[in-house]
């Protein structure tokens, strides 16, 4: 199976694109099965962030949470990882398997927007210093 590649939001000039762009997205077609979504997700690699929406994930505030997952090790355990949040909350960065990733990015593949969205992972532990 072949994922689409990836794309960088365009900049009004080119001079004023960076040299390494902070964020990448991929689009999620609607037809995405269930298999496309879980290897999209084990194509991530330590160091790095995957965020998507989650319309159905229980919040104090507006409906939803977005989703980051990363994968160790990372300074705090091994093996994957989640954490959602929205304007104001958070959880705790929590243990999660692909599969249980997958399930929930196929069954809100067409809530994505712009798509699902890449970026350098930090450590847990140094966010929550900061």
């Amino acid at each position: 199976m072949k994922l689409p590649r990836l794309f960088r939001p365009r900049a009004h000039a080119p001079e004023r694109l960076p040299a390494a762009p902070a964020a990448w997205f991929l689009p999620v077609a609607s037809d995405w099965t269930q298999e496309q979504c879980l290897q999209l997700i084990q194509t991530l690699r330590p160091g790095q962030r995957l965020g998507f929406f989650d319309p159905d994930f229980p919040s104090v505030s507006d409906p939803g949470g977005y989703v980051q997952v990363q994968r160790g090790p990372n300074g705090c355990t091994d093996g994957w990882q989640r954490y959602t949040a929205n304007h104001g909350w958070s959880t705790q960065w929590e243990a999660t398997t692909p599969e249980a990733l997958a399930a929930v990015l196929y069954a809100h593949r067409a809530a994505q927007g712009p798509g699902v969205q890449f970026n350098e992972a930090r450590s847990p532990t140094k966010e929550a210093q900061q």
